[in-house]
Parts: structure tokens; sequence; C-alpha cells
């Protein structure tokens, strides 16, 4: 017979509320969608065909979301125009992908603030510490398919700070700058002379054991080099597109958590619908499934690889057959626009994550260097973060011509200060060069710019260009430098 304390403890158990799973579309009521302009179509279309040796090509998907304010043309910040040409086009985007973990870990951890702060007026619900708010939250999570069935995953303790339980909970942070996270990059592409995490962790992520070795700089005896928090993993994923980051990062938080986010956000979808009527031929089509999706960590092992109880995908994705980590352009400017309108991280219709949001701009914040036509940076001394941005390049050296004047400052953004009214903010996808083949590389980039122009309304845009041909940074370069021109005709100071 069962005492009536364990009674009594069963009864809370099951009155305990689950946390909710709050991702919506990222096209609700906080994010109106795009806004069809049929002139913008007709400029971009102007621009593919103009250089149609370059730029018209199937496996080359571009588009151009103008956020600037314009009163006369009815669009701007909160009504942004659109015009994309193969937008709709699924395939592999390489790095580009890693924007969803990067969405993910932010989009986590709203959620598990609002629900500490939800169970704390109730005696059943309240949470006490890390360990039972990570063994609820999965609990919930994997009722929906959002968790791993047989592994701790996604692993909150390691991620999340248990000491802020009660007060505001945050990523798991280290104290190393970007001089510091740039070395240990250097060393992790270095084959010849590889640093400790290389061999630590190539194929190894699978185990919960191996990733909290990553995630704890102060685990074991002696403790593992170059392990790092949770929050500089996150800075070297999507600042040097660190792939050993990256992995952790995916890994930690899970396959499935990254796809119930990605489909219940609308980023992957089953049908992609035309945007507006009338358009163009090949503007702003409709389109097959597809969207931003991951199925490989970056690092030697695949959803799909049956170890260690991890489940496999979806069957609606289709995966493996798609390619295991893709997107389509038009997915990954809708990321990129919701993170400009401030409406990424939330619960997609009234209540919404503005330091998620400067943080994350912060951490894609690049310099916009310029490039030669090989990619190579013109000045390697004004590098900042282990990554080019070639839309980017091309975009500030056209923008920064004495014809134009625009500006494109780089301030950093400090937690608690003021945002920078200018912004250069990059993600790369890259399949590099192979002189052994003869593969000329692929190369995909997605850029959130707003550059200013003295005492008139910036110019703020979002321009992403994928390439899944062998002519690497070439057409991201043409895109770049066009839609300055564009932009400029449709925006007189």
């Amino acid at each position: 017979m069962l005492s009536a304390d364990i009674i009594g403890a069963l009864s809370g158990l099951v009155a305990a509320r689950l946390p909710d799973f709050s991702v919506e579309l990222l096209e609700r009521a906080g994010l109106p969608r795009f806004g069809s302009d049929p002139d913008l179509s007709a400029q971009l279309k102007n621009v593919i065909d103009n250089n149609s040796e370059i730029l018209k090509d199937r496996q080359l998907g571009f588009v151009i979301v103008d956020l600037t304010d314009d009163p006369a043309r009815g669009f701007g910040l909160s009504r942004p125009a659109y015009a994309g040409v193969n937008d709709t086009q699924y395939g592999t985007v390489a790095s580009l992908a890693k924007l969803l973990p990067l969405y993910g870990a932010y989009q986590l951890r709203y959620d598990l603030r609002n629900y500490i702060k939800e169970c704390a007026g109730n005696p059943v619900s309240r949470i006490s510490d890390i360990t039972m708010l990570a063994s609820r939250v999965r609990e919930g999570y994997r009722i929906i398919n959002a968790a791993e069935s047989n592994q701790s995953i996604p692993l909150i303790e390691n991620i999340f700070f248990p000491a802020s339980i009660e007060s505001t909970l945050d990523f798991w942070r280290g104290t190393e700058d970007d001089t510091a996270l740039g070395a240990i990059h250097a060393a992790d592409v270095n084959t010849i002379h590889p640093g400790p995490r290389r061999a630590r962790t190539w194929g190894k992520l699978r185990n919960t054991d191996n990733l909290v070795i990553e995630l704890d700089p102060l685990f074991g005896t002696p403790p593992a080099p170059q392990a790092l928090y949770f929050f500089e993993q996150l800075r070297l994923m999507a600042g040097w597109s660190d792939d050993i980051s990256a992995a952790i990062v995916i890994e930690a938080l899970g396959f499935p958590y990254l796809w119930k986010l990605a489909d219940r956000s609308f980023l992957f979808r089953n049908i992609w619908g035309p945007i507006g009527t009338g358009n163009p031929d090949g503007v702003n089509r409709d389109g097959d499934q597809g969207g931003l999706f991951l199925a490989a960590d970056y690092w030697h092992t695949s959803w799909a690889a049956r170890r260690s109880g991890w489940s496999d995908p979806p069957e609606e994705t289709e995966a493996p057959s798609h390619p295991v980590n893709g997107g389509t352009a038009r997915s990954v400017a809708l990321l990129m626009t919701a993170l400009a309108q401030n409406h990424l991280i939330g619960n997609g219709a009234t209540d919404f994550d503005p330091d998620a949001h400067n943080e994350i701009r912060e951490i894609l914040r690049k310099k916009f260097i310029d490039v030669d036509d090989d990619g190579n940076p013109v000045n390697p001394g004004e590098h900042e973060r282990g990554e080019e941005s070639p839309i980017g390049a091309k975009f500030r050296k056209q923008a920064e011509a004495p014809s134009l004047g625009w500006t494109i400052s780089q301030t950093p953004w400090t937690p608690g200060g003021t945002p920078p009214t200018e912004l250069a903010v990059s993600k790369i996808g890259e399949l590099p060069p192979d002189e052994k083949t003869g593969f000329a590389g692929h190369a995909s980039n997605a850029i959130l710019v707003r550059a200013g122009r003295g005492g008139a309304v910036p110019i703020t845009a979002v321009l992403v260009g994928i390439n899944r041909r062998d002519d690497h940074y070439i057409p991201l370069f043409t895109f770049g430098r066009e839609m300055v021109q564009v932009l400029a005709a449709r925006h007189s100071a």
C-alpha cells in the first residue's frame, strides 16, 4: 500500500504542467508577410537578365528584402518589400544552415525562462533547480517529438547556468575574447598541427558524456584542453563557422528539437506559395518542399546514423535523400528579416526578446571587408571574425564609394547598451575549392545591412545568394554590387 506522502508526491507530479513549445509561424501577426512589390521584382529580374552570363542559372537563387522606411512606396521595416529568383529551390547551403541552431539556442532560452516564471506561483509546478527543469522539459518535448527518446537531449544542464534558476536563466558563459576564439578555430582547421579538440571530438559527439566534456572547461582531472562553455561554442559556430563548435551546439540541442523548430516556425515547408501575383516570369514563384533543415552535425555524424539511441529524421523530410544540411533562399531571408524586425525570438505574436536579437546580431557582426576575385581578404588585418561575406564585401565597397557615400560602421553591441544605428550582419555557407579534383567550390551568403546616409533614413536590406554551381564567389560578388544600385534607385536621399 502506498503511503499518503507517496500518493501526494505522485499527484503533484501529474498536476505539474509541462512546458509549451511556443514557436509559431514567423509570418503570424508578429511578423507581417513579405509585401509583393512589382517594381522591386522587375528590378531584380533586370539585374539577372543584364548579368545573365553570371547570374542566370537554376543553380543560383537570390532574394532581396527591402526594409528601408519609405512612406511613398508603402514599405518599410514592418512591411518589407520582397523579390526573389529561384528562391524556393531547395538544396545544400553548407554552413548557412548554422543559422538554425543559433536561432534554436535563443528560442529555447526564451521558452525556458517563460516556463520558470509561469511555474513560480504554483507550489505543485514550481521549479527548484536545473535538474528538475531539464527533466520536466524533456518529458514534455518528447511528447511532441522535440527531444531524444533515449538520451538527455536537449542537454539543458550544460547549456544553461543553474544558479540563475530563480532569476534569469542564461547560457553558461566564459571569458574568451575574439582573439582567443580565433586561435582555437585556427587550430581546429589545421590538419597538420591540429588542436586538441579535433581528435577528441571527430565523430564522437553522439555520446552525451563527450558533449559534457566539451561544455565544461572545469570538468575532469586535468580538464580537457580548449573545452568551452556553451555561449563560446555559439560564438565560434556563427562567427567563425567552426565545425567542431557547430557539432557541439547541434548535438546539445538535438536534431528533433531543431526539426520541430524549423517545422513549427515555417522555415521548412511542404509547399512554398508565390508572393504576390502578376510578377515577372521566374520571380517570387511557388516551390516544393524545403527550407532550413539539419540532419548532420558538420563533424562526421548524421541524424540517420542510429547511434546511441538517437531517432531517425521524420519521414516528411524525406531525409536523408534530401541534402543533409539544406535550405532555400526564401527560408534564409525569412529568418534574417525576422532578426532585423526583432521578431525572431519570442512567441511569434505578442512577446519578443530584444536582448536576444541584439546579441545574435553581435555574434553575426562582420566587417564586410573587401576581397579579391578569389575571395581572399584585401586587408586581412581588418578581420575581426574568421569568415568573409562575399555579398557584403562588394555591397560595402559600392555603397561607400564617393557617388553614394553611405556608411556601414561596425560598432560592437554590449549587453545593456544601445544597439548600433548601422549594421553589417552576415553568415556564409561554403564548400571550398579542391585543387586535387578541380572543384571550384560553392558559396552561399546571407547579409543584413543597415547603411547610414547622413540625415536621411538608413538603407536597410536583407540579401541572400545561394550558389550551387562551381564558380564559388563570383555570382555573389555581382549580386552584392548590383543590389546597391537597386536600393539607391529606389530611395533617393
